[in-house]
């Protein structure tokens, strides 16, 4: 017999999960830096360590702001994340596409939750515009990954 499965709803989206998902993706980038070959890629991770770690500044105080007290501790899906992206790694070192593709799902899980508070009706007007400044910038760092994979490419088939 065939069960049939809906899909669970998403958890529910709070500044305190956007603010560990920020920090989660600065974790990302800077161990990218410690294990990428190419200085150009480091450099870029490097700077995108430094936006989310003022991103997570931000929303840390939006939380203060609000009355809560930020929680600051990443999740064991951090240490994960490390593991995994040494392994992968490990297992391409030629390729200088994997480390930005982990990083970039780093952002996009990041991304998720600041667009479920911002379509949030319960979210108001100021935090609204918080939140849209928050996605525009990681919306930009997570751009620039693929064009470090396209100057790769441009630099390997000439």
């Amino acid at each position: 017999m065939i069960e049939l499965r809906l899909p669970t709803p998403a958890s529910t989206a709070t500044l305190q999960l956007a603010l560990t998902r920020a920090l989660e993706s600065a974790n990302s980038y800077r161990h990218a830096t410690g294990i990428a070959r190419s200085a150009r890629l480091k450099e870029l991770c490097l700077a995108l360590t430094e936006e989310r770690e003022s991103q997570a500044n931000r929303i840390a105080r939006l939380i203060e702001n609000e009355g809560g007290t930020p929680d600051l501790r990443l999740t064991w899906e951090a240490g994960f994340q490390q593991l995994w992206m040494t392994l992968v790694d490990r297992r391409a070192p030629d390729s200088e596409e994997t480390l930005p593709r982990e990083c970039e799902r780093g952002d996009r899980r990041l991304e998720r939750v600041l667009m479920r508070l911002w379509h949030d009706p319960a979210t108001g007007a100021s935090r609204r515009r918080h939140l849209g400044v928050l996605l525009r910038e990681v919306r930009g760092g997570f751009q620039r990954l693929p064009q470090f994979d396209d100057a790769r490419h441009s630099l390997t088939a000439g």
